[in-house]
């Protein structure tokens, strides 16, 4: 389980299926992914795929993700992405995209 963390302004907790929309249009954007990573998502069957993905990632501790949520809207804004990366010593990267 990913834990959650919390401020008084934004609180960052595990996916759940209503934030898929939120993730699915910053993940389906172009500029986006050239800094991300990875190809862009632009159809129904990446949607479906990327909670299974994110699953599979923390399961296997390759990378976790926290979705970005604002405490009084209850509205999803980014999400924060850890990634482990594997060279003599482990050590993390640390990715934040957020919408605005």
């Amino acid at each position: 389980m990913t834990p959650k963390l919390s401020t008084q302004r934004i609180m960052l907790r595990e996916i759940k299926a209503n934030d898929i929309f939120g993730y699915y249009e910053i993940l389906s954007d172009k500029e986006t992914m050239n800094q991300f990573g990875g190809p862009v998502m632009d159809n129904d069957i990446d949607r479906k795929d990327i909670v299974t993905r994110m699953k599979v990632e923390r399961e296997k501790n390759i990378s976790y993700f926290w979705s970005i949520i604002l405490q009084d809207e209850k509205e999803f804004i980014g999400f924060v992405r850890l990634t482990a990366i594997r060279v003599i010593i482990s050590s993390f990267h640390l990715v934040l995209w957020v919408t605005i």
